[in-house]
């Protein structure tokens, strides 16, 4: 019998389909793949069958292993396939980094034009998303965990922005992050707010550059969906209309810190929405 595990992510529902091993001598078997599924992806996992899918992965025994010369004198390993439009099959065989390179292929083709993958850090404020983003090494982790005992952490590297209606939605990734002591799952957040960071001497909130935070913005975007940018530039045009930025510049002294947002919106905002 196959098993059959789901994950909901960013919104959409993966279906994995492991097939049952016929090799009795094989000691690769899928059950080795779904333990780690269950371990690394504990937040995203379906309980039920859902009433339809957006992506399926189909995990196969392999009789053998087809060897192809590339380049260079290059050599590769078949490792999957593309079966059908949103579908694909692999082998139960394959090590985790290449099946989060699978999945994170599946998440940026359903985001098509209806979000992106931004690299950011993120904390839950009132229930809400507050995103910030910066040049790489500018210290988004580190703010994330400045303030992570009053804001628990979403994300520290990366998260799924995508747009339902007129609202835009923060999702959390399943894959591990820089920091691993905060909880994730498959919720969405409404955003509140977004910040672009900056270090500085001291700390204060303004008004970013229109210039800087469009340049800056494709920057954050996964570098896999860079051929779209038509469409991330038209979500990008909407995300400012819709969504409060600002731009965060900021020291590690944390009580100063805390004393600065603390007297800005959305931190001191009585109202918030509930995750859903």
């Amino acid at each position: 019998m196959n098993t059959v595990l789901y994950l909901s992510i960013a919104g959409f529902i993966f279906k994995l389909v492991f097939h049952k091993s016929t090799d009795k001598q094989n000691k690769v078997t899928p059950q080795y793949f779904v333990n780690e599924i269950l371990q690394y992806n504990e937040g995203f996992l379906h309980d039920s069958e859902p009433p339809s899918t957006d992506f399926i992965i189909e995990f196969l025994e392999a009789k053998g292993f087809d060897l192809y010369e590339g380049p260079k004198e290059n050599f590769f390993i078949h490792f999957y396939s593309s079966f059908a439009y949103h579908h694909i099959t692999t082998f139960y065989h394959i090590s985790r980094v290449q099946f989060i390179h699978l999945l994170k292929s599946a998440i940026e083709e359903l985001l098509f034009k209806k979000g992106f993958v931004l690299h950011c850090s993120a904390n839950l404020v009132r229930g809400k998303a507050v995103i910030y983003v910066g040049k790489s090494g500018i210290g988004k982790t580190t703010f994330v965990k400045i303030l992570q005992k009053e804001y628990p952490i979403l994300a520290d590297d990366e998260g799924y922005v995508t747009k339902e209606g007129k609202e835009f939605y923060f999702y959390q990734g399943p894959f591990l992050e820089r920091s691993y002591s905060f909880t994730k799952s498959s919720k969405r957040y409404q955003i509140a707010a977004l910040f672009l960071l900056e270090q500085g001497s001291d700390i204060f909130i303004t008004q970013p550059k229109k210039e800087e935070l469009s340049h800056l913005f494709l920057q954050m975007i996964s570098s896999s969906v860079q051929s779209q940018s038509l469409s991330d530039r038209t979500l990008l045009t909407s995300l400012r209309k819709n969504i409060p930025f600002q731009k965060l510049v900021f020291t590690k002294n944390k009580e100063e810190l805390m004393n600065c947002i603390l007297n800005h919106s959305p931190f001191n905002n009585t109202t918030g929405l509930n995750a859903e």
